[in-house]
């Protein structure tokens, strides 16, 4: 018997209450997101600024009483999470099995990094691991607006994989050939910059890609005109990558559109009371702007009878308006 069927329904509701607040889509779960998120934000602040000597030096009580506090909310925020996750939607987490296998998952492992540090102090005292507070900025990753972000970012690079393969090929063969090059022109004029074509590579990544650190240059006429056609060509070289990731956002953008028109559309036209537009325009990762322009367009469309059975349809726009 699993842990869900041997729970109670009481502590089931409070479980699905505790998980839909910390995942779920509404005006409270929103607020509680805003706090998680300012929190990551000061977390990131006060690290930042302890790497300053003078700021440490002056606020350390300060830096250290808040730093007490953020692990306090973080290890309850880990804890509610593993607690409710058997409640999460599909039933994907059932049972002690289920807590195991979310315990493991990318954002979970994220979550008890952010705690760590601390715990870990203690055991390991000669090991400073301020610095992997930093993780905590991470756990931005958790909340729907930037995985929806993070999921396209995945879908653009698995969609345009043999692209970029090829994109970085060129690249690659484009260093090569521009390090074998200087290293021809400039080795006897610069032995102790150009020593070898592996050494040259860095000249020839720097370049391409345009950042010119200026550590080596070509001193000779011939290194200097192929210096100049080689930045030339990383401003070709490295728009091949960029024109590519920027389409397939593009098409990313187009198919979230159409799926969004796709639930307005059902949940007008096959009486789909169930398709809360909202939670769907988050989930699309649209903007309420955008999002409102589908409806009301959508709304344009729509027949004045129904398919089925040939009544009257009323459409009202204004119980559609989707909030920021």
């Amino acid at each position: 018997m699993d842990g869900r069927a041997s729970t109670s329904p009481a502590a089931r509701t409070r479980k699905a209450q505790v998980y839909d607040l910390l995942d779920g889509a509404g005006t409270a779960p929103r607020w509680v997101a805003i706090a998680l998120q300012s929190l990551i934000a000061l977390n990131t602040l006060v690290i930042i600024a302890e790497t300053v000597p003078a700021a440490d030096a002056r606020f350390r009580t300060a830096f250290v009483a808040f730093e007490y506090f953020s692990v306090a909310v973080y290890t309850a925020e880990y804890l509610l999470r593993l607690w409710a996750c058997t409640d999460a939607a599909g039933g994907r987490y059932t049972g002690w099995s289920g807590r195991l296998r979310y315990a493991v998952t990318p954002l979970a492992l994220v979550d008890l990094l952010a705690v760590l540090p601390i715990y870990l102090s203690p055991i390991l005292p000669g090991v400073d691991l301020r610095i992997l507070r930093i993780v905590r900025l991470v756990k931005l990753f958790r909340f729907s607006r930037y995985q929806e972000a993070l999921a396209s970012v995945a879908e653009v690079i698995r969609q345009e994989a043999a692209a970029m393969v090829a994109a970085l090929a060129i690249l690659m063969i484009a260093i090569v050939l521009a390090a074998a090059g200087m290293f021809v022109l400039e080795h006897d004029a610069q032995p102790d910059r150009f020593v070898d074509i592996p050494t040259s590579m860095w000249w020839a990544v720097v370049t391409l890609t345009t950042i010119g650190y200026g550590d080596m240059v070509p001193v000779t006429g011939a290194g200097r005109v192929l210096g100049t056609i080689v930045a030339f060509s990383g401003i070709a070289v490295v728009a091949i990558p960029s024109g590519i990731i920027a389409s397939g956002f593009v098409r990313q953008f187009h198919v979230r559109r159409e799926r969004f028109e796709e639930d307005v559309f059902r949940s007008q036209i096959e009486d789909s009371g169930g398709i809360d537009l909202e939670a769907e325009r988050l989930r699309l990762g649209l903007s309420a702007e955008d999002a409102q322009l589908i409806v009301d367009e959508v709304l344009r469309q729509l027949p004045d009878q129904c398919p089925h059975c040939g009544g009257a349809l009323t459409h009202e726009p204004h119980t559609h308006r989707l909030r920021d």
